[in-house]
């Protein structure tokens, strides 16, 4: 058997900034010939496996074979290698580099630059915190469902944040069919200290919690009521409320009653 003996040297840029890719990404070296054979070296910051992120992991990968003559049928087939897929370790290069990014970090005073459809693509937090309240709601049913406990109080959290006039109701409705404490008690309390029960109701969102749980209601005026110190506008708000769930009352009876006939 011939042995063939060679070295390369692998110089590592950037070490800092290499080390923000994740467990399992790596960096391909340029290829290098030994022994008639095309090598590269493969460097992981964060560690090839789960339990080797604490250190750097370093592979040998053959590229291509030694050339020999005379192939013939599928020995020429067996000869083709297939092209490595490169995209991750191409990611982690845009990573490392910054190029394109459309976002900053900053963790204990050090800014990290990122890249939006990228982090939306790895996490599916990261994709309701950036590209709007509506996938945060359907996370928060998933969350809720597989008892998620940190995904879920991330998503109460993004919708917490997002409350504004059209967006209150739904946020109710959510908090009651979920068990959001977190939520429920933010919009009670937006509702009241932003003084927005009006346009609220004036909302199509209002007309849907009023339909699927008419009992918050009673729970919006007595946190309302909890607000308030003039005692006119306390009876006003109590009456419209209860003339709301009256006519709500009506409207299903009527709905029922033309619906049989």
């Amino acid at each position: 058997m011939e042995v063939a003996t060679g070295s390369h040297q692998l110089k590592i840029t950037n070490y800092s900034q290499t080390k923000l890719i994740a467990v399992g990404m790596h960096f391909t070296s340029a290829p290098f010939s030994i022994g008639g054979c095309t090598w590269a070296i493969h460097y992981y910051p964060g560690g090839a496996k789960k339990f080797h992120e604490s250190y750097i992991s370093l592979g040998l990968s053959l590229c291509h074979g030694p050339k020999t003559a005379n192939f013939r049928g599928t020995d020429i087939a067996r000869s083709i290698i297939e092209p490595q897929c490169e995209l991750r370790q191409q990611l982690g290069h845009l990573l490392a580099s910054g190029l394109g990014s459309d976002i900053t970090f900053e963790v204990e005073g050090q800014t990290f630059r990122a890249h939006k459809c990228v982090l939306a693509a790895s996490s599916p937090v990261f994709r309701a915190e950036l590209f709007g309240p509506a996938m945060g709601k359907q996370l928060l049913a998933v969350a809720d469902r597989f008892g998620l406990d940190r995904m879920k109080s991330t998503c109460e959290f993004l919708l917490c944040r997002d409350l504004d006039v059209e967006r209150l109701s739904s946020a109710l409705v959510l908090a009651e069919q979920h068990n959001c404490k977190q939520l429920k008690a933010a919009s009670l309390k937006y509702v009241t200290s932003q003084r927005i029960l009006i346009p609220v109701m004036a909302t199509d969102g209002f007309k849907h919690l009023v339909e699927s749980c008419p009992w918050m209601l009673q729970e919006i005026n007595a946190s309302y009521s909890h607000e308030t110190t003039n005692d006119d506008i306390r009876f006003g708000l109590t009456t419209l409320l209860l003339a709301l769930c009256v006519l709500w009352i009506v409207a299903m009876y009527f709905a029922l009653l033309f619906g049989k006939i």
